[in-house]
């Protein structure tokens, strides 16, 4: 009895790294759609698993693609959701910014930027060009935290 028990968690699992796995080739292919579904699918898999381990990731891809499909709100949410859960994951940030720039909310896309600097100290992955120079990121001169000034004050 307690094989069939493994055997069906262990089952589970491969169906959750399964499903990533298709959402991932899923969004490479620029098959968007079909990655959200995947990853939805591994969302609902993976987190009675697992522990909830790599919810973060999946919530960040989902939002990725999402995004793609210029479905800034949900993409926000998934983003927002992936920083709940692993605040040190600088790409969750990312992707925040990234959905909060699509909606025009640019105060609050440098807020998100900002933020996930504070969170990964000298990691900019994902920074939009505009970012680049910025005090700690990966430009880290001066210049750009006036650049970033300036294009805040364009969009606001």
């Amino acid at each position: 009895m307690a094989g069939a028990a493994a055997a069906a968690a262990g089952a589970a699992a491969d169906d959750w790294t399964q499903a990533k796995a298709k959402g991932n080739q899923a969004y490479q292919a620029g098959n968007h759609q079909q990655a959200i579904k995947h990853f939805s699918t591994a969302i609902q898999l993976e987190t009675p698993k697992n522990e909830g381990k790599q919810l973060h990731i999946l919530y960040s891809n989902r939002s990725a693609a999402e995004l793609s499909l210029s479905l800034a709100h949900e993409a926000l949410a998934d983003a927002k959701k992936c920083t709940e859960l692993e605040p040190m994951f600088a790409k969750g940030w990312s992707r925040v910014g990234a959905a909060l720039y699509r909606l025009g909310r640019y105060p609050e896309a440098m807020a998100a930027y900002e933020a996930g600097l504070q969170q990964t100290p000298g990691n900019a992955v994902g920074a939009p060009w505009w970012w680049t120079g910025r005090e700690g990121g990966r430009g880290g001169g001066r210049s750009g935290v006036r650049s970033s000034r300036l294009f805040i004050n364009r969009f606001t």
